[in-house]
Order: C-alpha cells, then structure tokens, then sequence
C-alpha cells in the first residue's frame, strides 16, 4: 500500500510537470517566433546595407574618394547599434534553443515540483524495507542516510547513486 502511494504520487508530480511543460512550451511559441523574426528582418537590413557597399566597392563609375564617402554613409554608428543588437537578439535566441535542446525548463519545473513530492514521499520511504541483497547498494546507502539523517544538507548527502 506504501508503494503504492508513493509510485502514485511520483506518476502524478510527473503527469503534471508534462502537461504545464507541453503548455507552456506552446503559450510561448508566439513570442519565441516573434523573436527569431525579429532577428531575421535586422539581419534583412543589414545583408542589404552590406550589398550596398559591395557594390560601392566594385563601382567603376566612382573614384576613390566618393567611394569612401558613400561607405561612411553606410557604415555609420547607427549601423554599429544594429549590429550589437543582432547578436545580442542572436545570443538570447540561441541560449533558448539551447534551453530547448537540453529540456532545461523541463527540468527546473521538476526540481520545483520535487519538494512537493519529497513531501508526500518521504514518510512513505522511510518506512519501506529493502532487500539488502537485490538492491542497489548505493541507493540502499543514500535511501539509509535519508532515513536517519536529521541534516540533510547537499554537502553530505551520498550521490554515488545518481
């Protein structure tokens, strides 16, 4: 019956976590969207300010002088804001992709949710026996610290399990 409730109430911390992640995922798809256009119509501008001074550059019908002038037109410090914002925007679309790729938000909804489950499991596990013989070793040892630990602080707690 323990097991039970403590299998149930694992199931349940993580039905839930999939179902906020699922919805939160597609709640932000407009703003991520909306980023990554951003990005894509500034670099737009800027690839076209670049074929500008391309052709500048090979004009034949300009002197050196005129060629400089008009680059500087081009090349001006607004120019220069437009670039930094790019990568800026380039940087934050690429640390949430990344986020993505790795399940990040996944992971720290779990973390957040895992208090919860600690709550209701705890009493759970403190009270089943083990197999000493069938079971992970290192598990049995990180489960017996739990049990009879009253500081449970990081710095001590056994991690070979994981």
């Amino acid at each position: 019956m323990l097991i039970d409730k403590f299998i149930q109430a694992s199931q349940s911390i993580l039905n839930t976590s999939e179902r906020e992640h699922r919805e939160n995922f597609f709640n932000s798809r407009k703003k991520r969207s909306k980023r990554i256009l951003d990005v894509s119509n500034n670099v737009s501008t800027q690839i076209t300010d670049f074929n500008k001074a391309k052709e500048i550059i090979f004009s034949s019908d300009l002197d050196a002088e005129e060629k400089i002038l008009k680059l500087k037109s081009i090349f001006t410090e607004e120019f220069s804001d437009k670039t930094k914002k790019i990568q800026k925007q380039l940087t934050k679309v690429a640390s949430e992709t990344n986020g993505i790729i790795k399940n990040s938000d996944y992971y720290k909804m779990l973390e957040n949710k895992s208090i919860r489950l600690q709550n209701r499991a705890s009493d759970v596990l403190k009270n089943i026996c083990f197999d000493k013989e069938s079971s992970n070793k290192e598990l049995l040892s990180a489960i017996e610290y739990f049990k009879t630990s009253k500081n449970l602080s990081t710095e001590k707690s056994p991690v070979e399990f994981l």
